[in-house]
């Protein structure tokens, strides 16, 4: 991470036009944030007067933000171009209506480097923008720029590593977590430290191998970047979306869910008693089908059905008035 925002400001700082992509908002946050306190360090984003945004971060003048909803009756920049969900917006100057900004254009295809509309505009409802340095990987859909940095922790997929790699005209370049992020246990009260655990369980690993603890342990924490992106590439999202949809459906099989459709459905002639089928009867889905299916199309998987006088296992009266 420290790698990756340090490759920002320097080429922001340069002009160019580059786009910092992680796996998911936390990190996103915690990568705007740095680059931020840079550039404040650096002078090139102001310490004075500061507004408050969303997830409670300070932006001032020289900062670039995020627009996160549309407004297309305000007119971003140039006529009939509305503000747009995404658009990058930089501080000019903080005044009591608002914030004056201009948007984000296209690279220059000569140089590469950020251009920024000629004519600046009011932006009133800037407390649902967030700091514009980083971008989630969904976000940097469609985005094209001179240089794509991305930030690859292990757990993506091959289709979300595929929009990070893929930004930049002339440059993409991945950072690549060697060892997993580790997040701060919160919970009150004190405890053995893990590291301490983990140490004795490799060093009996690696007695056991003939090696010594502190091998063991330097192998286990080197990560090759190379290998960690090919399983990155290697692992297919869609599948394992697929796979994960099949296993919930099949967990949830015995647990009825609601799936019963609004309307109460048309009940199918009566007779199932002369076949003894205690099944409940057939009936059409309140859809354009119109087809037939047993216990609402769903194989006996979804909800009970709420009409009047049914009853899971109930053999239906024939025509003649019998039936179980």
């Amino acid at each position: 991470m420290d790698a990756a925002s340090a490759a920002y400001v320097a080429l922001t700082s340069d002009g160019t036009d580059v786009l910092l992509m992680a796996a998911d908002h936390a990190l996103r946050r915690e990568l705007s944030r740095r680059i931020r306190d840079d550039l404040v360090r650096l002078g090139h984003v102001h310490t004075g007067p500061a507004v408050r945004i969303a997830d409670g971060a300070l932006a001032s003048v020289g900062d670039q933000i995020m627009c996160t909803r549309n407004d297309h009756a305000l007119e971003a920049g140039e006529p009939g171009r509305g503000l747009a969900n995404g658009d990058l917006l930089r501080i000019d100057a903080i005044t009591p209506g608002g914030l004056m900004v201009r948007r984000a254009l296209d690279a220059d295809p000569v140089t590469g480097r950020r251009r920024w509309t000629d004519r600046q505009f009011l932006y009133a409802h800037f407390q649902d923008a967030e700091l514009g340095y980083a971008v989630t990987d969904h976000a940097a859909q469609g985005r094209t720029v001179h240089t794509g940095l991305a930030l690859i922790t292990g757990a993506e997929d091959r289709q979300r590593a595929y929009v990070a790699l893929t930004r930049g005209t002339n440059d993409n370049t991945a950072y690549v977590y060697t060892q997993p992020p580790r997040r701060a246990d919160l919970a009150p009260g004190p405890r053995p430290a893990p590291e301490l655990a983990r140490y004795d369980r490799l060093a009996r690993q690696a007695g056991a191998l003939g090696a010594s603890a502190d091998e063991t342990v330097g192998e286990e924490a080197a990560k090759d970047p190379v290998g960690v992106l090919a399983e990155v590439l290697g692992r297919d999202g869609q599948q394992l979306s697929a796979l994960q949809a099949r296993e919930q459906a099949l967990a949830n099989a015995d647990t009825w869910p609601s799936c019963t459709p609004s309307g109460p459905p048309r009940r199918a002639p009566p007779g199932n008693a002369a076949t003894r089928n205690c099944s409940p009867p057939l009936s059409h889905r309140s859809t354009g089908k119109s087809r037939a299916t047993r216990r609402n199309g769903c194989g006996g998987r979804c909800a009970a059905p709420n009409w009047p006088g049914w009853m899971p296992g109930r053999c239906w009266p024939t025509q003649s008035g019998s039936g179980a």
